[in-house]
């Protein structure tokens, strides 16, 4: 077997290295820890610039339909410079999480957003979330980025939902954490 990164895994790894190295200084990172964790600039750059946020995304919700390997070698670039980025809860776990088992009318709607930078996801694991119709109820603690979060993907062992900043009773609370580039 060969474990060697492809040429464009490794271009990748290349491109992302070069663009935290340069632009995830740690100047940057204290500034998004005094607000809400994220450095939005980096993130727009990522995002938009970059266009690497959508990386293991279907194309046809603006991705780039590679894979997870490639996702990782882009979360180890921007971890090498603790990059002040929601890559965690909102492209490994909500983006995912959504392409692998929302709606068509999920998929179309929050994708290409959560791709683009323009919304940022959270996802929180509850076991106590109970529903009835289309009305959650509990408390899901330690949301990874979920003060910033535009949507939250909140899953069980058995079912999973997804709830929009704003929806009527949601209640967000933000916490002090040890390190605040991972806000919960």
């Amino acid at each position: 077997m060969n474990f060697a990164f492809t040429d464009e895994q490794a271009m990748i790894a290349e491109t992302a290295k070069a663009f935290f190295d340069e632009n995830a200084t740690s100047e940057r990172t204290r500034a998004a820890m005094d607000k809400d964790g994220v450095d939005r600039a980096l993130w727009h750059s990522f995002c938009q610039e970059l266009g690497l946020a959508g990386i293991a995304l279907p194309e046809a919700h603006g991705g780039s339909g590679l894979g997870l390997v490639e996702f990782a070698i882009l979360a180890e670039a921007a971890g090498a410079q603790v990059a002040a980025l929601p890559m965690l809860g909102s492209l490994a776990m909500t983006a995912h999480g959504l392409a692998r088992g929302g709606s068509e009318a999920q998929k179309a709607v929050w994708l290409p957003k959560l791709a683009s930078g323009e919304a940022i996801g959270a996802t929180g694991l509850a076991a106590k979330v109970t529903a009835s119709g289309d009305r959650l109820s509990g408390t899901v603690d330690f949301v990874a980025h979920g003060a910033s979060a535009d949507v939250f993907l909140i899953a069980t062992d058995s079912a999973a939902w997804l709830v929009e900043r704003g929806a009527a009773g949601l209640i967000v609370a933000a916490c002090t954490t040890l390190d605040q580039t991972r806000p919960f």
